[in-house]
C-alpha cells in the first residue's frame, strides 16, 4: 500500500510511514561520545584518555552508559574509571589488569 503523504489516523493518534522516522538516536552525551570515539581511534597504547566531569551533565553512571552503549555498539573494547574529577577511558592492552566495559 503506498502512503499518500497525509496524515493517517488508526485511532487516537497519528500515523507516520516507517521511512520517515529518524534514524538514530543524539542524547545529550552526544557530542561527548563524538569526541571519545575520535580519541579512542588515536589513542596510544598504555594511555587514558582523562575526561573532566565538570565540563559534562548528568553522573558519572551516566556519561559511562552512554560511552559504554556507544562503544559496544561499534564492538570497541574499553575500560573505564573514575575520581572525583575525571572520568578516564581507555583500551586495554594484552597485558592490562584493568576491569572495564
Amino acid at each position: 500500500m503506498k502512503d499518500s503523504g497525509k496524515p493517517a489516523s488508526i485511532g487516537n493518534f497519528e500515523t507516520v510511514s516507517q521511512g520517515d522516522l529518524p534514524n538514530g538516536r543524539k542524547g545529550k552525551h552526544h557530542p561527548l561520545l563524538v569526541k571519545v570515539l575520535e580519541d579512542l581511534e588515536r589513542l596510544p597504547e598504555g594511555r587514558a584518555i582523562k575526561i573532566p566531569l565538570a565540563e559534562f551533565a548528568g553522573s558519572v553512571a551516566d556519561i559511562r552508559s552512554a560511552i559504554n552503549r556507544a562503544t559496544r555498539k561499534l564492538d570497541v573494547e574499553i575500560a573505564t574509571s573514575s575520581d572525583e574529577q575525571f572520568f578516564y577511558v581507555w583500551r586495554p592492552g594484552p597485558n592490562s589488569t584493568a576491569v572495564g566495559n
